[in-house]
């Protein structure tokens, strides 16, 4: 368990610069070139300062980190990159050319945004590059103070018809003149290795104060939008849901009941963490990623403890049976299928790239478990076969058929929501994904919390009750004075 704390502690840690939209970090120029963010902005509205996207924040060398004469020859280049100059730029880094800075820039200059380039002017380096580090306490030398956001030393901003990502890259190439002004220009390879502060914020609307400001999309990449209010709403429902099943447990003390309240908490856990989260980051950037992290995590848990409840209910237990049915099988092919829908969400975590679009169950781990839940569905369906075959009351009979259909739809709707993931633009999928799975939740676990409310026990369940509290109740007595 220790281990796997320190484990969690670490993952967050790595992934909190590029997950949040302002980002604060340092950057050493031999490591050639950095992604620093991902971000999709889209027009708030109609006015052009107030309406488009901004990029914009400091960047200077840090203090101590090199000699007097590197930080004077110090010089490396801060882009933003759209959707279709990024993949080229990608790919050149890629091909490992001697003279690959001369190759990143011819690839950029060929794209519709880099055309005002003049690579033999670094004083008009195009509206979406700037040279960087810039001098402390001034603006950088390529940029015009009218054009900057207060307190800044660059800008962009980003007037996009349509939500679409931009990728903010620090590369350590410059433009440089070999002979004269005006011919024979090239970009080279910085010579000085020096290591960068800077403090970028990544925004949809203008900074400095507008009319136009809304705290739901001002920080948040277009994706994400609408997805603070989303857990808002679920956090509201789960807390009204939590303290229901509380008082309805209280009479019982079977372990189904305190299973499906375990997970009912794991969940509401889970939804307030993320809640918590995506407020603090429409107030700072930032959040805190690792109540994110903790949020999934116990989500995935929720997950794994509620399939075990519905294997258990499928076997009959306190239904048709007072014993769990080949219990070693059960808990053996649920312990599996736990471990590696907790290695995928890792395996998310560490080995998807940032710049991927692609979802984690489009790898061999995520189809792992795509296949292993296949599986326990159609074990599921035939243990719920059997087991309705060995019972004779009708009110029962009728309870397993509901009981099947119901949750042979929570079984299957992941493998659909990951069809439907691959279907939909990344610019959507997140928002609509995340409502389906949350709204999937909160109607399989209010429709078990009805199933096993304490007055529908004698009907469907051999559930033990509390007897001594039905008793002072039954003659009038008040319980908790005792």
């Amino acid at each position: 368990m220790h281990i796997s704390f320190v484990f969690i502690v670490v993952s967050c840690s790595a992934f909190h610069i590029v997950s949040c939209m302002h980002i604060v970090g340092t950057w050493d120029s031999g490591s050639f070139s950095s992604l620093l963010a991902k971000f999709s902005f889209n027009r708030v509205s109609d006015s052009a300062m107030d309406g488009g996207g901004y990029v914009y924040g400091n960047v200077t060398l840090q203090y101590g980190a090199a000699t007097d004469d590197q930080q004077s020859l110090a010089s490396f280049s801060l882009m933003l990159l759209d959707k279709d100059a990024f993949p080229k730029y990608d790919d050149a880094l890629s091909s490992q050319i001697f003279d690959s800075c001369s190759e990143v820039f011819d690839v950029l200059v060929d794209q519709t945004n880099y055309e005002m380039i003049n690579r033999c002017n670094p004083k008009n380096m195009g509206k979406y590059i700037v040279e960087v580090p810039c001098p402390i306490d001034q603006i950088c030398p390529t940029e015009r103070e009218d054009d900057l956001v207060q307190d800044s030393q660059f800008t962009f901003q980003i007037l996009d018809s349509k939500p679409r990502y931009w990728y903010l890259v620090l590369l350590a190439c410059y433009p440089y003149d070999n002979e004269s002004m005006t011919k024979n220009c090239t970009w080279a390879q910085s010579t000085s290795d020096a290591v960068v502060d800077y403090n970028i914020w990544l925004v949809n609307g203008y900074p400095n104060g507008s009319f136009n400001f809304n705290p739901f999309t001002f920080q948040f990449s277009y994706e994400k939008q609408t997805i603070l209010q989303m857990f808002m709403v679920f956090a509201f429902l789960y807390t009204i849901l939590f303290p229901a099943q509380i008082t309805a447990q209280c009479g019982q003390s079977h372990p189904l009941v305190k299973l499906l309240t375990l997970c009912l908490f794991l969940e509401y856990i889970g939804v307030v963490c993320f809640f918590i989260h995506y407020v603090l980051y429409a107030v700072n950037g930032e959040g805190f990623s690792w109540l994110e992290h903790m949020g999934q995590l116990f989500q995935i848990v929720m997950q794994c403890c509620f399939m075990l409840l519905l294997l258990l209910l499928a076997k009959g237990w306190t239904i048709t049976r007072t014993d769990i049915h080949q219990k070693k099988i059960v808990f053996a092919v649920w312990g599996v299928y736990s471990l590696f829908y907790v290695f995928l969400y890792f395996w998310q975590m560490l080995m998807i790239s940032l710049v991927s679009d692609t979802t984690e169950y489009q790898s061999l781990a995520g189809g792992i478990v795509l296949a292993l839940r296949l599986i326990i569905l159609i074990w599921f369906v035939y243990e719920l076969h059997t087991t309705r075959l060995q019972e004779s009351a009708e009110p029962k009979l009728k309870f397993y058929k509901y009981f099947g259909i119901g949750y042979f739809v929570w079984f299957i709707h992941l493998p659909i929501l990951v069809i439907i993931a691959a279907l939909i633009s990344p610019q959507y999928r997140l928002k609509a994904i995340t409502g389906m799975t949350l709204s999937g939740d909160l109607l399989s676990i209010s429709a078990m919390v009805y199933l096993l409310w304490p007055s529908r026990n004698p009907t469907y369940f051999k559930l033990v009750v509390d007897e001594r509290k039905v008793l002072l109740q039954k003659y009038g007595y008040a319980y908790n004075t005792i």
